[in-house]
């Protein structure tokens, strides 16, 4: 009673005045984890006996924790209560599928969304028949299977047209098959058969039942047209040239027909006059080009090169470009006489140099692209653990920018040796991404060799022998399944540990023997004869005894010789005690009872 109201007392005075001891617990790697994995948390300080909370009543440093609370630890006899660890464990959220007719969508997933057909990213387009589901590989864990959506896919429309060229008024029948539903054509009419007069690129779909098929192949229409051809001279005047070269826009099907009765597509003049040209094709001759006129006077325009800061705008963003070298005036090809100009359009630009001479080779062209801010980029590892030594690489993928980690790098990939948590971002000229699915480095401990010693190396009949091992720096894992820092073993055997921890499993730790003795080994003895005659003598043996033989005439050994009668027994001594008796054996002597043998020599 007086040691118990020590105890409460002492207890007492440790929550009164704050647990400012050296008994600690903790936690090896993020305590933050998915449902899949655990967390080893370590107790340090206590020199009595460790109670967890969570009901491990023995005395291990360390304990395996696989589900989310609040932990500590109790170090007896003293009552010293240790500070609380909580581990959380990630709810995994399923994504939701819905369809739009063979584009799969997922949303509700902040990480990669992964299908059953293999297929990875927010939406999909499925080309066969199918039941189709996903799941969400999130920051970092995994989540369960989301709805399914059984898809019926409609077969691709094979479509024909009886022309692809057209001339002024005609028209193409365009016709589509292999649709069991209703036929849906690019330029908004449906119907297995549409006739078109507008030259253009056409193609098909199928719909039935609220589902849609792929688009077909595209047919290209063109236009055969008998309007007037356009004609440039590459250099106007004769000036320092002893010829001119004419040049003309494209005669669709047809011959260009110049005024001196030349055809081609160019005209190399020599002598200074007017010069126009026709165009004739399956559809008819055009009206006259424009009019060219060469004359003797002027500069040789000089090719210009056209420049620019950037080749692409941002939203309703400009940029300038700027054609240098030329000696004349500057003709872009957007109409504008400018050397310097601001396009807020796509498309591809380019100009030329005019002087009286007439018009230079087009200069270089510069495309100018729509551009966005760039989708979030995806990261992997090729590890999240990292235990002694090692280090894990990030790698960025769908990325058409900048790369920059959160760790202030730029490269697609880069090598940690630290734990945290990683994210990147994606960054053009349009602006930057949100960020990536997030990755989780965590760092462990590689586990050490225990050693095992024990209290006794043989047991007697219901004793128990203590296993202990030391040195472990996880959690101990004996040969016969035991889990336990000290087990009790009431079996002979050869015992060995070994420590584990995240990181994996150490090497096994040196052997412990443990020999079984049975202290009821009653021998059994024997004789080779029990009458002796004159000097004769007499063997036993026991059998039955493992270790030491005791007769009773004080012999020792498994075997004896005796030269006397008398009544032999024998007994087993072990290092566990003494063994009944065994069976008796009487020997006598005969003495004068002993009849020699006559040996009669035959004749």
């Amino acid at each position: 009673m007086r040691i118990f109201t020590t105890l409460l007392l002492l207890t007492c005075s440790i929550f009164a005045f704050g647990n400012d001891n050296t008994f600690t617990i903790s936690a090896i790697g993020p305590t933050t984890i998915c449902s899949s994995d655990s967390v080893n948390i370590v107790a340090t300080g206590c020199t009595g006996n460790i109670i967890w909370n969570n009901g491990n009543t023995y005395n291990p440093s360390a304990i395996h924790a696989v589900q989310g609370g609040n932990y500590f630890a109790t170090c007896m006899p003293t009552g010293e209560v240790s500070n609380t660890i909580t581990v959380t464990i990630l709810p995994p959220t399923a994504p939701i599928i819905t369809q739009n007719a063979n584009t799969l969508i997922a949303s509700g997933c902040d990480g990669a969304v992964i299908w059953n057909n293999g297929a990875e990213g927010t939406s999909i387009t499925v080309t066969a028949d199918g039941s189709y589901n996903a799941y969400c590989q999130g920051s970092p864990c995994r989540s369960a299977i989301s709805n399914t959506i059984q898809v019926n896919v409609l077969p691709i429309p094979i479509i024909s047209t009886d022309k692809t060229s057209l001339c002024s008024g005609e028209r193409a029948v365009l016709t589509a098959t292999n649709c069991p539903g209703l036929i849906n054509w690019s330029n908004g009419f449906t119907g297995s058969s549409i006739s078109v007069d507008t030259a253009g690129e056409y193609y098909a779909f199928c719909t039935k039942d609220d589902n849609r098929s792929l688009n077909s192949d595209t047919l290209v229409i063109s236009a055969i047209n008998t309007n007037p051809p356009v004609i440039s001279a590459l250099n106007g005047e004769f000036c320092l040239n002893p010829t001119v070269t004419l040049i003309s826009s494209a005669c669709v099907d047809g011959t260009l027909l110049w005024s001196n009765g030349s055809t081609g597509t160019s005209l190399v003049v020599s002598t200074t006059g007017t010069y126009s040209v026709q165009c004739q094709n399956s559809c008819g001759t055009s009206p006259p080009s424009n009019i060219i006129t060469i004359s003797q006077s002027g500069a040789t325009p000089t090719t210009p090169l056209v420049s620019s800061n950037q080749n692409t705008i941002c939203n309703s963003s400009s940029t300038t470009l700027t054609a240098s070298l030329c000696n004349g005036t500057v003709l872009w090809n957007t109409g504008a006489t400018t050397s310097i100009i601001t396009v807020t359009q796509t498309g591809t630009y380019s100009a030329i140099c005019q002087t009286s001479c007439g018009n230079s080779n087009p200069s270089n062209t510069w495309t100018i692209q729509q551009g966005y801010p760039p989708a979030a980029p995806v990261i992997s590892s090729n590890k999240i653990l990292l235990c002694d030594g090692e280090s894990a690489t990030l790698s960025a993928t769908g990325c058409s920018g900048q790369v920059v980690w959160s760790t202030g790098s730029t490269t697609t990939s880069i090598q940690l040796f630290t734990s945290g948590t990683y994210t990147v971002i994606c960054k053009n000229q349009c602006g930057e991404s949100g960020p990536s699915n997030a990755i989780i480095l965590r760092r462990g401990i590689s586990p050490t060799i225990p050693t095992a010693i024990t209290d006794k190396t043989s047991i007697c009949n219901g004793e128990t022998a203590t296993l202990v091992a030391i040195g472990c720096n996880g959690v101990v894992i004996w040969n016969n399944g035991m889990t336990s820092t000290s087990v009790q073993i009431s079996q002979s055997g050869t015992y060995t540990v070994t420590c584990n921890t995240i990181c994996g499993v150490s090497a096994v730790s040196n052997s412990v023997v443990i020999k079984a003795i049975n202290n009821s080994q009653t021998p059994t003895i024997t004789s080779t004869k029990t009458a002796l005659c004159g000097t004769d003598n007499a063997i036993l043996t026991a059998t039955g005894c493992s270790e030491i033989v005791l007769w009773n005439n004080g012999s020792t050994g498994t075997t004896i010789t005796v030269l006397k009668e008398g009544s032999y027994t024998a007994k087993c001594q072990t290092s566990c005690g003494f063994s009944g008796d065994s069976n008796s054996i009487k020997i006598v002597q005969l003495n004068n009872q002993c009849t020699p043998i006559t040996v009669r020599k035959l004749r």
